[in-house]
């Protein structure tokens, strides 16, 4: 006669199916509930399909954690109800519909740096969960903090349309951002104290647009190549030419070697 294992044994084991007890237990599943009877253990009933389908965007690893059922009968549950589980979870750390609803009164960037993701992974979770952003109204110091950016960047960084920030803008006061072709000449010859990489941002462009600029408006020397000067100084030696440039013998050798094979090509 087959011993009767323990009920802590067998509630350990809940999560497994009569028939996979029968079989590790070498007994009929008949004996298996007969056991669940005698010690009072509740067996875990089936979800329904509309229980199931709330799951269907985690994998069955994880809705199996959910219901302390193996990762098989997650899968014949999923094949009986037509339903089909995530392949591979898509986000790491997918907070849940309550976590999400709670934050909701934050921006879509302050979200992001909350849940340590993209703006993009934000807006896909709140799709999935079928939520709707509140109607933000970001305060001027907000604006005013990204006025250098393109509207279409500060739209999707706030979680509002275009034309919702073309709105308030006005509404504060604030200038938009100057778009490239209205910089002119008397706006650099304005910002010519600051570095270039204020300028670049005073401007909301980037800092090789604002070299090629002031190069155009005569407002800065373009700088001369290395290659430039070593063509000149090729007569001396490369000893002579890495001191008077201050770069290594290996970076003259180098430019030398590319100046004598464009002179080959020519």
């Amino acid at each position: 006669m087959k011993t009767i294992p323990k009920k802590e044994e067998l509630e350990n084991q809940k999560h497994l199916s009569l028939r996979e007890l029968s079989i590790q237990y070498k007994v009929s599943t008949q004996t298996v509930s007969r056991w669940y009877k005698l010690y009072g253990i509740e067996k875990i009933t089936k979800p329904s399909k509309e229980e199931l389908s709330k799951y269907t965007h985690l994998t069955q690893k994880e809705v199996a954690q959910i219901f302390h059922r193996t990762k098989q009968a997650i899968s014949l549950w999923g094949l009986e109800y037509g339903l089909v589980f995530c392949q591979k979870r898509p986000w790491k750390n997918l907070p849940s519909k309550e976590e999400l609803l709670q934050a909701n009164d934050l921006t879509l960037k302050e979200l992001a740096s909350k849940f340590k993701t993209s703006i993009n992974s934000i807006l896909r979770w709140l799709e999935l969960y079928s939520i709707e952003r509140k109607k933000l109204k970001p305060s001027k110091e907000t604006l005013e903090r990204l006025k250098h950016l393109p509207q279409r960047v500060i739209s999707k960084q706030l979680g509002v349309s275009q034309e919702y920030i073309s709105v308030l803008m006005k509404e504060y006061g604030i200038e938009k951002r100057i778009l490239k072709k209205q910089i002119s000449e008397e706006d650099f010859q304005k910002l010519q104290h600051l570095s270039q990489e204020e300028i670049a941002k005073t401007l909301g462009v980037s800092k090789s647009y604002v070299y090629k600029k002031m190069i155009k408006f005569g407002l800065l020397e373009k700088k001369t190549s290395f290659k430039t000067l070593v063509r000149k100084l090729q007569h001396l030696s490369k000893e002579e030419i890495s001191k008077q440039l201050g770069i290594t013998q290996n970076h003259v050798s180098v430019l030398l070697r590319r100046i004598k094979n464009e002179t080959r090509t020519k």
